[in-house]
């Protein structure tokens, strides 16, 4: 069947203002055909709180004339409230009706506002998170429709706008004008002028069609790439797993107004909320990167009092008044088990169907193996300023502030109180759903000292214990054909080997995932040929593994929708498909490799 979306255009300068209606009514009436409609009967549909203590719950007392709706609660400042990005459904340049019920139970009346949000293309921001507001830098926004309304009585506030062709990154906010607790239900936008375009991207053969009888093939989402809807209908064809590239990290789920020292809470931003929406709205089953990492993870949260507003980048580690481990054994143990309960309360039919527990434990080291030298990261992957680059807090809180011996000597019992990694798997175990699958993911992971130390230190102990399903191969490397390059594909092929031999036939073997996959081309140094050769060696090699029949490579997910998204740089052109989502030699090369007749529905894998 043929699929019809409203299709979101994306084109970078800049916006300006519209002209708003509206208006207001106390009875419901039939909606049309809408581009969202959000009802909030089983799930949040891509709503969150705006403002760091703001609490939402979906209630039945709190429903207009359907089982649930949303209670917003414990606003400290009226322009907070509730909020959603809608970008994937909303198109600049045409004009929509939004609507919403929205009941209060003030003792006088109250003025609500339904505000829209939006971003320049290349503006800073992305998500709209914590107090203050939110909002987005080089953005502006319209309050789309306002209404007086009178206590515990439902109303309906409605208004039409027409954002700028220009414009992106749509987000829907409701607040009024005091901090009073408010309910809303029914949430829609219908577009005035549709232009019906056919959209025909689940009935086209895709990746995971063509893979859909060997493993998942994904994709990454984030706050900026969630409202393009060219990329969006690529995801419908292609790919049967998405990844957040940064909103489910651990900078973007904590919540430090409503934490204590020993009890961390979970948060969603609005752009974790979208891509969970997305993912359960289509089917598309979610993996959850990461709960525990180095990088981009606040530095309260590895500090004594986590209210302490000191900057200790520049003090020697030593001096940095660390948490004990006994404490951060409760913060690991509570955010843990607060993000899996938070996805459960808001997202019960979201599939997460894999989970990296522990990120790039390993230190880079071209000699050998071993954990992070305790300290900050300092300009890592997503790291901040100050301190040194690629440091670990975890370190220098479970395993002193000395350096670490590389030969382990330190580590003591495996399952010593001292041992985070071990603790991390422990909960993780314990409270992720019972289908998700648990994994351990590194980059540089093909270097034959870094491969040892993962297998024999990390992999196999955790294995004999129950506390890992997989390893994450992360897969960024270069199209470089020499095998004496540093990520050859004798490297890569030898370290998918190694990775699926860990475990035995009595106890099962360990399943591996390919997690973040981009070739580049250092910038034009290596050919489009080339790198579709690398692709193709890695696609080929993962089939190969998985009929030896022992660990099976069960994902393969793509670190980028194409070259103009990518982490690494368009100069680098390093995915599957270029800066307009034309395929390249590299996607012909992987989708060449199966057989027509060995073909699946990657709607419904049968790996």
């Amino acid at each position: 069947m043929k699929k019809f979306f409203l299709i979101v255009a994306v084109t970078f300068f800049f916006f300006s203002a519209n002209t708003v209606v509206t208006t207001a009514t106390t009875l419901s009436a039939q909606e049309p055909p809408a581009a969202v409609h959000n009802h909030f009967e089983t799930s949040f549909q891509g709503w969150t709180e705006l403002g760091d203590f703001v609490n939402l719950e979906a209630r039945r007392d709190a429903a207009y004339n359907s089982s649930r709706g949303i209670r917003v609660s414990n606003r400290r400042t009226p322009i907070e409230g509730a909020a959603s990005e809608k970008g994937f459904y909303i198109e600049g340049g045409n004009e929509y009706e939004y609507g919403i019920f929205v009941r209060h139970s003030g003792s006088a009346p109250e003025t609500f506002n339904l505000v829209l949000q939006w971003r320049a293309p290349g503006a800073p921001g992305g998500n709209v998170r914590g107090g203050g507001g939110g909002g987005f830098g080089g953005g502006a926004s319209e309050v789309v429709a306002t209404q007086i309304v009178a206590p515990n009585q439902w109303t309906k506030l409605t208004g039409k706008h027409t954002a700028a062709p220009n414009a992106r990154s749509f987000t829907i906010i409701i607040r009024t004008e005091s901090t009073g607790d408010f309910d809303f239900d029914e949430f829609t936008v219908v577009a005035t002028n549709p232009t019906a375009r056919i959209e025909q991207s689940n009935d086209n053969v895709g990746l995971k069609d063509v893979y859909a009888r060997h493993f998942r093939v994904g994709n990454i989402l984030n706050g900026n790439v969630v409202q393009n809807a060219a990329i969006r209908n690529l995801y419908l064809r292609e790919y049967n797993s998405v990844t957040a590239e940064n909103e489910h990290k651990p900078m973007h789920t904590k919540n430090r107004a409503k934490s204590t020292n020993t009890n961390i809470a979970a948060r969603f931003s609005t752009g974790a909320a979208a891509i969970n929406d997305f993912c359960e709205r289509n089917n598309i089953p979610l993996r959850d990167h990461t709960l525990t990492w180095h990088g981009q993870t606040p530095d309260w949260f590895f500090i004594q009092n986590i209210n302490d507003t000191a900057n200790y980048r520049n003090t020697q580690v030593p001096d940095v008044p660390w948490a004990t481990p006994a404490v951060m054994n409760q913060r690991l143990e509570s955010f843990i088990r607060n993000k899996f309960a938070l996805y459960a309360e808001r997202y019960p039919n979201l599939n997460i169907f894999a989970v990296d527990v522990v990120n790039e434990y390993v230190r880079v080291d071209r000699n050998n193996g071993g954990p992070r030298l305790p300290g900050f990261d300092g300009q890592g992957a997503g790291g901040q300023q100050g301190s040194r680059p690629g440091n670990s807090p975890w370190t220098a809180i479970y395993h002193g502030v000395e350096p670490v011996p590389s030969d382990m000597s330190w580590e003591g019992s495996f399952a010593n109180t001292n041992n985070w990694l071990w603790r991390a798997f422990h909960y993780a175990r314990q409270y992720a759903p019972a289908n998700t699958k648990i994994f351990y993911n590194d980059y540089n992971e093909w270097d034959p000292a870094k491969t040892d130390y993962i297998v024999n230190r990390i992999l196999i102990p955790l294995k004999e214990r129950g506390l890992v399903d997989g390893m994450g191969m992360q897969g960024h490397v270069n199209a470089d054909p020499s095998e004496t390059a540093w990520s050859s594909i004798g490297r890569y092929r030898t370290a998918m080997d190694r990775y699926a031999d860990v475990g035995n036939a009595q106890t099962g073997y360990i399943q591996v995932h390919i997690t973040e996959l981009d070739v580049s081309t250092n910038r034009g140094n290596f050919t489009f040929e080339q790198q579709a050769e690398k692709y193709r060696q890695i696609f080929e090699h993962a089939i190969a593994v998985n009929a030896r029949g022992k660990g099976q490579i069960t994902s393969i997910c793509m670190w980028g929708p194409n070259d103009a998204n990518t982490w690494l740089g368009t100069a680098n052109t390093p995915m599957l498909h270029d800066a307009q989502n034309q395929k390249k030699p590299a996607y012909d090369a992987v989708f060449g490799i199966v057989p027509r007749s060995n073909w699946g529905d990657g709607n419904n894998p049968s790996f």
